[in-house]
Order: structure tokens, then sequence, then C-alpha cells
């Protein structure tokens, strides 16, 4: 007989523990993300016997703390905050860190009652908890979704819901708890816009956003000269339809995608500018580009843009880009505003402030902004004819911006008596179907 052993204690030690380490986030000791997946992936695997309740847990601000004490504040906030969650939490439950500051719980043989009363507590535990650090003190909160866990769940559908509800508690102004519910209009929005960010990226890659234009007349002999437009973004759909603004934006706006839809717009508006001109057209005039606020802080955005520009050579075919930023996106991005239009008026660009009257409305902030047009909301415009009081703003705005020297601009122009009424205030420019409808634009 001959028998040959071998000792594998190492080798199984050594397996345990990646096995470990796949299954576990190294800082907190707590399980991972995978984990989770797995556990809850068994548990739907089988016929629900018992309550499961999830929640996707987010601490508010952590940026802040990250910024002020480093990565290693952090990570010593984190692990104070996991052992308050899991002191909290009853033996069968399962406390997970996600990623960055998010944690999961999954709460076995719960019922959503039992998990809303632990779950409020938990949030009690951490609202009164100070972390301290390197003489710094911070008070400490957290946004909680909740999703009740049922026969039709999906691990992928399961994840997206608790993190909506989180994304609720976030937008309703913080430290609470938010409960899914498939009839919460909240959360139906968020859903559908969420759906709309990969269509978005998808149009982007595919080339199907395009270009509308629609002319802003002068009503004075004064200001008439260049052809004055402002240019408008669609997308085409799968079957070539036209989808407007307002069923996509909002979401680009919501998951960071504007600015990429702005860098699209002007590189095509050049490119279309630039096609023209080498075929022998007239392309002179004014075009007007709406960017976002999201663009006005991005400094790459506009050191791209500025280099598209100077290589145009724009300023030899008596072109004019105007840029349009709304009030509320200049006034929120101040200082970024400020650097961002000086820049571009240094080589020739104009800018006009958007939807004036529609957000913060301080007249204080026009005399810091060097912008070269005024456009009155059209919410004021539209209906002046017949309610004085929007009468009397549209009055009072174009009165202001004429003292500033800037030239205004009514938007929402659509009847006769309207365009009379604007005329007679001495507004400089009108825009809106009376004039003409927006339309594919043609260069």
């Amino acid at each position: 007989m001959v028998i040959q052993a071998q000792d594998i204690t190492e080798q199984y030690l050594l397996s345990n523990d990646l096995q470990h380490q796949a299954l576990h986030d190294a800082m907190t000791g707590l399980p991972n993300r995978r984990a989770l997946e797995k556990q809850i992936q068994a548990v739907l695997s089988q016929p629900l016997h018992t309550g499961y309740v999830l929640c996707y847990l987010d601490l508010d601000q952590f940026k802040v703390i990250n910024d002020t004490c480093g990565h290693i504040g952090g990570d010593a906030l984190l692990k104070e905050v996991s052992q308050i969650l899991r002191k909290g939490l009853r033996e069968q439950d399962t406390l997970v860190r996600f990623s960055g500051d998010e944690f999961a719980i999954l709460m076995i043989d719960c019922s959503q009652e039992q998990a809303q009363r632990i779950l409020e507590n938990l949030l009690e535990h951490i609202r009164t908890f100070s972390f301290e650090y390197e003489n710094h003190t911070f008070k400490v909160s957290a946004s909680m979704g909740l999703v009740v866990v049922d026969e039709n769940s999906t691990l992928v559908e399961l994840l997206k819901q608790a993190d909506s509800a989180c994304y609720a508690a976030k937008e309703a102004g913080r430290d609470r708890l938010h409960i899914f519910s498939e009839t919460d209009s909240d959360l139906v929005q968020r859903s559908g816009e969420m759906r709309w960010v990969a269509r978005i990226q998808q149009a982007l890659r595919d080339h199907r956003l395009v270009l509308y234009s629609q002319p802003i007349q002068a009503l004075h002999s004064r200001n008439k000269g260049k052809s004055h437009c402002e240019l408008l973004i669609r997308m085409l759909d799968d079957d070539g339809k036209i989808i407007s603004p307002g069923a996509f934006l909002p979401a680009a706006e919501r998951y960071n995608l504007a600015a990429a839809i702005d860098m699209w717009t002007v590189e095509h508006a050049l490119s279309r500018l630039k096609a023209a001109s080498a075929a022998g057209r007239d392309i002179s005039g004014i075009y007007a580009i709406n960017l976002s606020g999201q663009s006005l802080g991005d400094g790459r955005f506009y050191e791209r843009i500025i280099q598209l520009i100077i290589d145009a050579r724009l300023s030899d075919h008596d072109v004019v880009l105007c840029f349009e930023v709304t009030e509320t996106a200049a006034i929120t991005n101040m200082r970024s505003a400020l650097h961002f239009i000086n820049e571009l008026r240094q080589i020739g660009c104009q800018f006009a402030l958007d939807d004036f009257g529609s957000g913060l409305s301080s007249f204080a902030y026009l005399k810091q902004l060097p912008i070269d047009y005024l456009k009155i909301d059209g919410m004021f415009v539209r209906d002046c004819v017949h309610n004085t009081v929007n009468l009397e703003i549209v009055n009072s705005i174009n009165g202001i911006g004429q003292v500033l020297g800037l030239k205004t601009v009514a938007e929402f122009v659509e009847d006769e008596a309207t365009l009379i009424s604007m005329k007679h205030i001495g507004v400089d420019f009108v825009q809106g179907y009376l004039i003409a409808a927006p339309q594919p634009w043609e260069v």
C-alpha cells in the first residue's frame, strides 16, 4: 500500500479568504453588493413564505465631510455609521455597504410596518450622532428608500425601485424615509426620465438629434439689419417622428446629459455653417443657441467651443453666435456664468438672458451680467393684452433692459394684439408663432 498525503490547509484557508473578500467590503467588513445580489436571487428563486423588505440608504452631504476631512475622515465616518446601523437592526437582517456612502438593508420576516418603525428609529440614531474628526464636528443625516419584495419582483427592478425611493427622499428634503409605490407620481416621473437617458445617449450616438430654427424679428427700424434666429433642438424617434424638447430635456438636465446635448448643438451648428459657406451661400446673421446650467460650470466645455469658434473663423462671414442662458441658471452659477460670458465675448460671441422674470427675478443681477439681450418670459407676454398685471411686468422688464443698454426680446407673441402691445411698449424684438413656427433649419 502506498499512501501519499499533502497538507492543503494553506490553500484551503486562502480559498476561504478569497471567497470572503469577494463578498465583503474590506473597509467596513460588511457584505458587499455582490453578496446582497446573491442573497436576493436566492430569496426570489423560491416561494415567499415570509415578508422581505429592501431598503436603500444614502448619507446626506457626505461629499462635504469627505472634502473637509479627506478620504481618511470619510472612511472613518462610514465605519461609525455602519456600526450605528448594525446595532439598530435585528439579528436576521443583512446590512450591506453598497458603494461609496450608500448602504442597503435586506430585512427578513418583516412587514412594511415593522420595517418602517425600525428604519425611522435608525434615522433618529443617525440624526443624533455627531461625527468628530481633527477638531471638526459634523451632524449627519441619511435618506432612505423602502420597497417590499413580492412574488413578481426581480433583482433589477428591486434595486431600481429602492434607489428611486431613496432619491425621492432626497428630493423631498433629505433626512427621511420614502416608501416605494407603483402609483407614486414622483417615482413614476423619475422612472420615465430614467428610460429617456438611454434614448438620449442612443440619439447622440446615432446622430438622431436635429436642429430647428425660429426667427427673431425686429420691431423697429433701428434694430433691422442682420437676420436673427434661435436654433432649437429636437430628437427623432425610431420611426423618424419628431420628439419635442419638453419630453427629453428634463431627463437630460437631471442625469447630466444636457452639456453633451449643448456640445452636439454647437458642433453641429458650426459644421453646417462652414459647409454652407464653402458652398457659396450667404450665412451672415445672428444665431442663438441655448445652453444649460451644466455647461456654464464646465470649464472643458467652453474651452472646447472657444477653439471650435476660433477655427470656424465666423467673423470672416459676418456670423455671430448668441448664447442664451436662463435667468435661474445664470444666477445660480453666477461666478461660472460671469467667467463663461467674459471668455466667449472676447471672441465675438453675444449673450441673452432667457426666460427673464420666471426665476429669481432680481433686477440687481442684471448689472453684474455682461449680456446683450434680455428675453422676457413668454408666460407674461402671452396673455398681457387681457392681464394688466402681466402687461405692467413686461413694461417694467423692458424699461429696465433699455436703461441698462440691453436689447429686449418678447417671447410667445402669438397674435396681432400682442404684437401691437409689444411695439407700443418699445420692445426691440419679438419671437413666436405669429412671426413663424419653428422649422427644420436650412442654411
